[in-house]
């Protein structure tokens, strides 16, 4: 017996199988090795038949022995040093497999299969490029359904589906029954959305490898995915039934029943799993988060703590059980459970989010702030940390913390709605209402229809004085006027852009639109007044006055307003009443002015002086004012008062070119005159004529300064202009006639 005769006998048993090792029995190859032991035991291929049956008997350990004494019989064969790497590869110890690999390559740089198990190597150190060189080499040496296999391996983690599946397809169409080749031609065809063609895979593979409980397994994910639940269920009580400790089913066919809403159905399938398994973790797990779906908070509670009592102490069991504690809204509970388990994990970002949200909710935004900043530190680029944080400081009155914390949040997502929503309410209560409105634009372009947001705009807009821009928002709010409790606001306020867009038609049709919704309501009352009133209709103004105080009896606005309206009627002393309970309810110094004028006109001069100093002592220190009290004081006589408080008007007031100054000017010529200050009146009367429109008034008094200087023709000169005027304010005409008289007599003028 010699080594031919050995060979001859190992090829009749494996035959042409021998190149690709399908040898169902390594025994008897062992056998025939027996008979041949003492005279082949010098023979390299005698070792590498015998370390191959150990291979098919999967005893790699004695392999390994074997296919070394082969090696160091003979070195240069590169099958030698493949099936060594095989034995390596099965007893996990890698770099030697890779090794003996590259050692076959270099023996045979046409050694398929070693090229093949070098660019599996780099597939498992994730260099996907160059596993596929190797692949494609493999390919051009011998294209067969291995190597097609390798690529589209390769392509499906470069991500190129396509190709991938191409080169299934090739493997498949070489070689149509080896199961694990559907199986990723299914999984390919998932990720390009051929569910049907998945499908199908999926139970070709099944049919080729029907005790394998993986595949089904498989099959009902896709179903699962492909939200149809009922046949994902089939498929796994099925498979339950025929291998009850797959514990894998268990999970897969829970979450089935609870994505079909049946939660009683997936707790009884979790309890099933638990007397497969008690000790299981993940099902306790699931079952307690079952119990928190089904709001059965105490029994989700029992699970989670008897969990932690049997010695789970990991922050994703403490971070489930806080959870059931804020569903229940429990945050006490929550926040003393966090506190038990941060000690060893301060740094742990998901105990420190919760116990942040836990403060939120409990209101105390101060330590809230203080656990976000803390996640923040650790994780800059989570939205909802910043977001929370920004809402916090909002809560506070700490706006400049807040618009920080929303503009990180943009800077990170801009599109996020709540962002832009906040900040411009940050911007509309710090009166930066062009910045609200940029903010508020921005939210209703990402969001949906928000007719409360398109009224703050338009709120926005009459702040800033801008009414045509407001009547557009507020006719996009009335779109949604039924989403609003108070409807007869909406119509009120765009009444009054109407107003100020001086369109009063569509303003009185807005405030008769509010009092159908609400009759009571007092603005569209008093606005209409104001309508009236601009109208020059002074009795319907007075009759809506009338019906709003009916409703508010302290509203001073509509008692001061109708009192404009009966000065305007020069019901002076029905004004003063309506100033005076005006001023009672609200101490607007502007009342004070008010009253002094009526007084005033209904010469009461006390009351007038009285009041208009009473203006001034409480802030009104405009021109106006003062120029009102030195009137009363020339009215009554006492001229040198009354050119002090003209003087502070006109110190108050820059541009001489006002007609109010005009009216200053003229007067403090007259007052001069009349306390003989002639030389002073008649400075002021040259003022006036250089700055204004000349009055016979003024002439008048020029012609009398000049008669007390002895200047008769300038005296003459100006009563004759003077007289060119026809009305006076200062002077009747009589009285010029005989100045004028006078005059001529005087200077024997003769006037042909």
């Amino acid at each position: 017996m010699n080594i031919s005769n050995f060979l001859k006998e190992i090829d009749d048993y494996i035959g042409e199988y021998s190149k690709n090792h399908e040898v169902n029995s390594g025994n008897k190859i062992l056998r025939i090795c027996e008979k041949y032991e003492k005279s082949c035991n010098e023979d390299f291929i005698f070792y590498y038949y015998k370390a191959f049956a150990y291979t098919l008997l999967k005893e790699f350990k004695e392999g390994l022995k074997i296919i070394k004494k082969s090696i160091k019989l003979n070195s240069k064969d590169e099958k030698l040093f493949l099936l060594r790497g095989k034995c390596y590869e099965e007893e996990e110890i890698w770099d030697s497999a890779l090794a003996d690999y590259i050692k076959a390559y270099e023996l045979n740089e046409n050694c398929v299969e070693a090229i093949l198990k070098i660019g599996f190597s780099f597939m498992e150190d994730g260099d996907y490029n160059e596993a596929l060189n190797y692949f494609e080499k493999a390919n051009m040496l011998k294209e067969d359904n291995k190597s097609n296999f390798a690529i589209s391996s390769a392509y499906y983690e470069l991500g190129d589906y396509e190709k991938a599946l191409k080169h299934i397809d090739r493997a498949i169409e070489i070689k149509d029954n080896i199961s694990d080749y559907y199986i990723n031609r299914a999984l390919i065809n998932r990720i390009l959305g051929h569910f049907n063609k998945a499908d199908k895979d999926y139970k070709k593979a099944i049919e080729l490898d029907s005790d394998n409980p993986q595949y089904p397994y498989y099959l009902s994910t896709l179903y699962l995915d492909n939200m149809e639940f009922w046949k994902a269920t089939l498929i796994l009580n099925n498979l339950i039934e025929r291998f009850p400790k797959y514990l894998e089913n268990y999970s897969l066919l829970s979450r089935c029943y609870l994505e079909m809403g049946n939660t009683l159905k997936a707790l009884n399938i979790i309890e099933k799993a638990l007397i497969v398994d008690k000790y299981n973790k993940g099902f306790r797990y699931i079952k307690a988060d079952i119990h928190l779906e089904r709001e059965e908070y105490y029994l989700a509670e029992k699970e989670y703590l008897n969990l932690i009592e049997n010695g789970d102490n990991s922050v994703y069991i403490f971070n489930t059980l806080v959870r059931v504690y804020m569903t229940n809204e429990d945050y006490d509970k929550a926040i003393k459970i966090i506190n038990q388990c941060i000690k060893e994990n301060y740094d742990n970002v998901y105990l420190n989010r919760n116990l942040a949200y836990c403060y939120f909710y409990k209101e105390n935004y101060e330590n809230a702030i203080k656990y976000f900043s803390h996640v923040i530190n650790y994780n800059e680029e989570e939205v909802l940390d910043y977001s929370y944080r920004a809402r916090c400081y909002y809560l506070l009155n700490k706006d400049k913390e807040a618009e920080k914390d929303y503009l990180k949040v943009l800077s990170l997502d801009k599109n996020d709605e709540t962002a832009y929503f906040y900040l411009g309410y940050i911007y509309y209560y710090n009166s930066d209402y062009e910045k609200c409105i940029k903010n508020f634009l921005h939210y209703v372009n990402i969001g949906e229809e928000d007719f409360e947001i398109y009224q703050s705009i338009a709120e926005c807009y009459m702040k800033l004085n801008n009414f045509v821009e407001a009547c557009k928002w507020l006719e996009y709010t009335l779109k949604g006027i039924d989403y609003f409790e108070n409807k007869a606001q909406i119509y009120t306020q765009l009444g009054v852009c109407y107003g100020r867009c001086e369109n009063l038609t569509k303003a009185l049709e807005c405030y008769n639109m509010a009092l159908k919704f609400d009759e009571e309501y007092t603005l569209a009352h008093y606005n209409k007044g104001l309508i009236y009133f601009k109208n020059k209709e002074y009795k319907k103004a007075i009759n809506e006055y009338n019906i709003a105080l009916k409703i508010d009896k302290e509203n001073h606005y509509i008692f001061y307003n109708r009192g404009l309206v009966y000065e305007k009627l020069e019901y002076y002393n029905l004004a003063e009443k309506d100033y005076i309970v005006a001023l009672q309810i609200n101490k607007e110094p502007v009342l004070y002015e008010e009253i002094a004028w009526v007084c005033f006109m209904q010469k009461k001069y006390k009351q007038a002086i009285l009041n208009y100093k009473l203006a001034i002592d409480n802030g009104i220190k405009e021109g106006y004012t003062y120029a009102n009290l030195g009137k009363v004081y020339k009215h009554i006589k006492n001229y040198e008062v009354a050119i002090k408080y003209f003087k502070i008007a006109l110190d108050l007031e820059k541009d001489l070119k006002k007609s109010f100054c005009k009216d200053i000017t003229k007067n403090l010529a007259f007052c001069y005159m009349k306390i003989s200050k002639y030389e002073e009146s008649i400075n002021w009367c040259k003022n006036f004529i250089k700055y204004y429109e000349n009055e016979g008034d003024i002439y008048a008094i020029l012609a009398i300064s000049y008669n007390f200087f002895n200047e008769q023709k300038l005296a003459l000169k100006n009563i004759e202009k003077a007289l060119e005027y026809d009305e006076f304010n200062e002077f009747n005409l009589n009285e010029l006639n005989i100045l004028k008289d006078d005059l001529l007599e005087k200077n024997n003028f003769d006037l042909l």
